[in-house]
């Protein structure tokens, strides 16, 4: 189109964007008197225009889905407010109009009419325009494409893979021709071509621009955001598009459908990808310009895509355009095959091509290489290419056809002898990603719990799957259900207006029950009520009255990015003195409970740990003192048959509480008056000389302080580890027990003998191992103290611990209910 014969007019052009780019570069130079306007910024113009608040009066009114009520809106163009409709149909959408009029939610611009006067209004890359707006074009002048002679040659290909790769063949030898590949473009590429374009082009070194529509919707930062509402303090291109999202719904923050356009803004709002100066580049045939020494490959040239075939599903359907100014389908189709020909016949250099058929779908060839008689060619897909690691690809295929089938390609013989590959052999080792693009992925935010470090230090890769890629969806099966169900229920029966069937039929409601699952519910409610009896029966045994359940704890975790180690406490029993806080940590379990924590030294099975981890390093209790780390099994299948026992006390005796308890009897006693002889701790036995027997599962002070300290370690190096994209197949076995077991992800890592960790298994890890990696001590002697007993300090805190006086000493409590002191506040007493 030459707009230099307009040089002295004032131009209105209504072009796609892609053309206006094109005729900027042209024209820039040029001082041409020219304004710009898409198709549909003009219709906004000539018609009306509406916003957000239109779309959500008709999905508040007429409860209409925020699609349906976009598509209804551009309707009414065509619907005139004096004329007598027959259709019920048109009847209603005049009277929606009307009211959308009368409501003041559709915007006319009466001044657009004078402002067309003095403009010479040109259309130009628009040659499919419908009947009414063709009328809205009356007065301008609309430059379609002249219809030529159409004779390429179009090539047929088998495959979409193949069709990929003749391209890529055609443009190499471009390339070799001395083309830029800036005058080299693709056309038609749509979802199902993306990715194997980019595969192949990265395989022969084609740089290419592909617009792969990349929603923020799916991301961490926005997840984030719309579970919290909280935008965060740093920026990146997510947050840009986020903010700017948020700002566009400024005017409806208020509209009872705000969430739902936040989340459709959200879903259509993409992340440009980053784009090479020098490269192939995909455009619209329809709407770009090219020039002579350009060059279009036009690929998927198949039957109802070029040209595009309209069907009668539009909502003003064709037995009542008649009423309209629109086009019926078969007129639509007759303009868009003339329309497609005539852009076709004009672009030079041309490269036409479809396929026979892809991994989804068959296709049958255009209408328009019949109709126009075109020339086909086959093409040979049976060569060697001018990639090695296609070529590499294809060796491995063509042995794959020859030990299934016993086929032989004539060029197996070729690439056996050019290339060694590692045929018939896999290596599933993790080979890693960067170490940047993982904190960009993460958004420099890592949340860690007890259940992702235990998946870590089973098997890095399984964590990797699972919390990472999060490969692994959530199943809510009837177990897990009924796990939710008893911790609800458990969560409640400490209020004051505690109701059991209210609490139960209300969590019920949350999921459809089968016949069967219906028939065990029965049995498993019985089952929780005498729980819940027995486990008020046990707690008239202790002093310890105050309840916190379900507390979920957070502490942040000082690394380069943003770590938060977080938990949740099932119950908290705990008595506050005047200093004081005496607590016990109770996790209810529904299924197996393993108590012991050797395996601490691995990293594993630390849930009881790192609850009084967390719980110690939060401000949940001013000087809070240890008095026991426990599981409480609540929901046991069957029971075990006791001789001498009834079934009362075969279930009291399930229920009693499985863990670690102090050795300081004055604080257990608190707890658990009964612990000589205990109805809530399983396990505690007391030696005639009042000691507890050596099978009592107890901590001193001390060996409390060790494991928090080693806890710390644990939980920092297996962070260090994620942050440093550990992520090896590296499963765990101890005492012939595989981390393997119960593992849906098998199929992604092909586990082999050579990936396992066989670990020893630790007896006392306390005894054996944790002094030996944590304590770091001196005794000391510190003169002028009575009664002095030598005692140890912790040289990296400046603890001392173990001092008994009678002289008064300024002392902070400790999480066990040992004394601490502070190095400068025994100056006064001669230390140095």
């Amino acid at each position: 189109m030459d707009l230099d014969k307009y040089k002295n007019q004032d131009i209105l052009l209504v072009t796609p964007n892609s053309s206006k780019l094109s005729l900027l570069r042209k024209y820039d130079q040029k001082l041409l008197n020219i304004k710009y306007m898409t198709l549909e910024e003009y219709k906004s113009h000539y018609f009306f225009s509406y916003d957000d608040k239109t779309i959500s009066y008709l999905m508040t009114k007429y409860n209409y889905h925020l699609d349906v009520s976009k598509i209804l809106i551009k309707q009414l163009y065509v619907i005139d407010l004096e004329k007598d409709y027959k259709n019920e149909k048109l009847k209603e959408l005049k009277k929606i109009k009307q009211e959308l009029i009368d409501n003041q939610l559709l915007y006319f611009d009466y001044m657009f009419q004078d402002y067309l006067k003095n403009k010479k209004v040109i259309v130009y890359k628009y040659d499919t325009l419908d009947k009414y707006e063709k009328e809205m074009f009356l007065n301008a002048t609309i430059i379609n494409e002249e219809e030529n002679i159409l004779k390429k040659k179009v090539i047929k290909c088998d495959t979409l893979e193949n069709e990929v790769l003749y391209v890529i063949t055609e443009i190499i030898k471009l390339i070799r021709s001395g083309i830029s590949l800036n005058h080299i473009y693709l056309s038609n590429i749509d979802n199902e071509y993306l990715y194997t374009v980019k595969e192949l082009f990265n395989y022969f070194h084609i740089p290419i621009n592909i617009d792969i529509k990349e929603s923020i919707y799916g991301t961490k930062i926005v997840k984030d955001y719309l579970k919290t509402k909280k935008i965060p303090s740093f920026q990146n291109r997510v947050t840009t598009k986020l903010i700017d999202v948020i700002n566009s719904l400024v005017m409806i923050e208020d509209d009872p459908n705000y969430e739902i356009f936040l989340i459709d803004k959200l879903k259509h709002t993409y992340l440009k990808p980053i784009k090479y100066k020098e490269a192939v580049n995909i455009i619209d045939y329809k709407t770009s310009i090219l020039e002579e020494d350009d060059y279009l490959f036009l690929l998927g040239f198949n039957q109802d895509i070029i040209p595009k075939t309209y069907k009668d599903l539009d909502y003003i359907n064709d037995s009542i355009k008649d009423e309209v100014s629109l086009y019926k389908t078969i007129d639509k189709n007759i303009q868009e095959k003339s329309s497609t020909i005539s852009i076709l016949s004009n672009i030079k250099n041309l490269y036409l091509s479809y396929k026979e058929k892809s991994n989804f779908n068959n296709y049958l060839k255009s209408s328009i290489i019949s109709d126009l008689d075109l020339e086909e060619e086959e093409y040979n897909s049976n060569q060697i290419y001018d990639s090695n690691i296609y070529n590499k690809l294809l060796l491995g295929q063509y042995l794959d056809n020859y030990y299934k089938y016993g086929e032989i390609n004539k060029n197996l013989s070729s690439l056996i002898g050019h290339y060694q590959i590692p045929y018939n052999t896999y290596n599933n080792n993790f080979t890693g990603i960067d170490n940047s693009l993982f904190l960009e992925y993460i958004n420099n935010h890592l949340k860690v719990s007890y259940t992702s470090i235990n998946s870590y230090n089973n098997c890095a890769f399984k964590y990797y799957i699972n919390y990472i890629l999060r490969v692994n969806p959530f199943e809510d099966t009837f177990s897990i259900f009924i796990g939710n169900l008893f911790h609800h229920v458990f969560s409640k029966m400490y209020d004051d207006n505690f109701n059991f069937e209210q609490e139960w039929d209300t969590y019920l409601e949350k999921r459809e029950l089968s016949l069967q699952e219906l028939f065990f519910i029965k049995d498993l409610k019985i089952r929780l009520l005498e729980d819940i009896d027995m486990i008020k029966k046990q707690e008239l045994f202790s002093t310890y009255s105050n309840t916190l359940c379900e507390e979920e704890i957070n502490i942040p975790i000082n690394k380069k990015i943003d770590v938060v180690f977080t938990g949740k406490i099932d119950k908290i029993k705990y008595k506050r003195n005047i200093n004081d806080t005496y607590f016990s940590l109770i996790d209810y379990k529904t299924g197996n409970i393993n108590t012991s924590i050797n395996n601490m030294k691995y990293g594993l099975d630390m849930q009881l740990p790192i609850y009084l981890y967390l719980l110690s390093n939060s401000n949940l209790f001013e000087n809070p003192i240890f008095t026991g780390i426990y599981f409480q099994r609540v929901l046991y299948p069957s029971f075990k048959w006791e001789l001498g026992k009834n079934l009362e006390e075969i279930k009291e005796n399930n229920l009693k509480l499985q863990g670690y308890s102090t050795d300081n009897q004055e604080r257990l006693y608190q707890f658990d008056k009964t612990y000589e002889n205990s109805e809530i701790i399983k396990g505690i036995k007391i030696n005639r000389d009042s000691s507890f027997s050596k099978t009592s599962k107890i901590l001193s002070d001390d060996e409390v302080y060790n494991v928090l300290k080693y806890t710390k370690e644990k939980v920092e190096e297996t962070v260090d580890k994620i942050l440093d994209c550990n992520f090896s197949i590296n499963p765990k076995i101890i005492d012939k027990k595989s981390s393997c077991e119960h593992c849906s992800f098998k199929d992604i890592c092909y586990v082999n003998p050579s990936n396992y960790n066989y670990l020893e298994k630790v007896e006392n890890l306390l005894k054996e191992e944790l002094e030996k990696k944590v304590l770091d001590i001196d005794t000391i002697h510190v003169s002028g103290i009575n009664n002095f007993e030598p005692g140890y300090i912790d040289k990296e805190n400046e603890v001392i611990f173990g001092l008994q006086t009678d002289k008064p000493l300024k002392r902070i409590m400790n999480p066990f209910g040992g004394m601490r002191m502070l190095k400068n506040s025994l100056a006064t007493y001669g230390y140095k």
